[in-house]
């Protein structure tokens, strides 16, 4: 679309549609008021404290999450079947058609507590070692990759963090600077970045790795440093020696660069028979085998 106005244009296509129907919508979003000024039908917002339907406190719990919610005035305590609390937002739109429609905050529980995304959206997997794998890749964005890999830290415990993030499509001439901010993000939380695709190396730009090639991939080194490689197989192939057991992994790309390959590669990479100590040879931070 180019910019994010003519996206918002876009979707504001739908209001058009609507014409006097009920609309939910997020709450205080710039990018849509002028699209919103001559809707007549009922207005149902969502999101930031102070909107129709709105989260009051939360807490992850393992694969669930706890949340208390708000919805035009009433609230009550939600479990929901997901550990990403980005999703809540998705979830109070839901809530919010929900009761537009004439259920209650009451009867939202039920789903609450049953539901289930599509493959490749924030799938979790044990791996061998006390690891844990992070199946994020069905497309990306900066700011779901901002929330994927706050996703990464909510379940992550005290794992080593390592996210493989490949090229974000379709983001016009701001792409390099959006692939640098969504790498600073990562760095800046502690999380070591497999990058992977020709944009994706502005992730690493400005770190000690950010111009060496895939056969510079899992160096050793601290959460600041990482590694590129220009195509899926490079990473695929470096991958027995970049991630260490018992690592806390994200993988996460746009749609078209099909990283659930990488995703595939891991799960089916053969088993250490045990997770080295602090400090062996084939530890986490010694880039060992997982």
């Amino acid at each position: 679309m180019g910019t994010l106005e003519q996206v918002a244009a876009a979707k504001a296509e739908i209001i058009a549609e609507v014409g006097r129907g009920g609309l939910v919508v997020p709450a205080n979003e710039v990018l849509l008021e002028p699209h919103l000024r001559f809707h007549t039908g009922r207005l149902v917002t969502f999101g930031r404290e102070g909107a129709d339907v709105c989260v009051v406190e939360a807490q992850v719990r393992g694969h669930e999450t706890h949340a208390l919610i708000d919805a035009f005035g009433r609230r009550a305590m939600f479990d929901f079947s997901f550990s990403g609390r980005h999703y809540l937002q998705d979830a109070l739109a839901a809530i919010g058609a929900f009761i537009a429609i004439g259920y209650t905050l009451e009867e939202a529980k039920t789903g609450a507590r049953a539901v289930e995304f599509s493959a490749l959206r924030g799938h979790i997997e044990e791996l061998p070692g006390g690891g844990l794998l992070l199946n994020d890749t069905y497309n990306a964005n900066p700011l779901s990759m901002k929330a994927a890999i706050d996703h990464l830290l909510a379940v992550a415990g005290e794992r080593p963090l390592v996210a493989v993030l490949g090229d974000m499509f379709e983001l016009g001439a701001g792409a390099p600077a959006y692939h640098r901010e969504v790498g600073q993000y990562a760095r800046a939380k502690g999380v070591r970045v497999l990058a992977v695709g020709t944009l994706a190396r502005d992730y690493l730009e400005g770190t000690q790795d950010g111009a060496q090639d895939g056969a510079q991939g899992g160096t050793e080194g601290g959460p600041d440093e990482g590694a590129w490689y220009a195509t899926v197989e490079e990473c695929i192939a470096a991958l027995p020696g970049a991630i260490g057991v018992g690592s806390a992994v994200l993988v996460k790309a746009s749609r078209l660069l099909r990283l659930e390959r990488v995703v595939d590669a891991i799960l089916t990479s053969p088993a250490p028979r045990t997770a080295p100590e602090p400090g062996a040879p084939g530890a986490p931070d010694d880039g060992g085998r997982r």
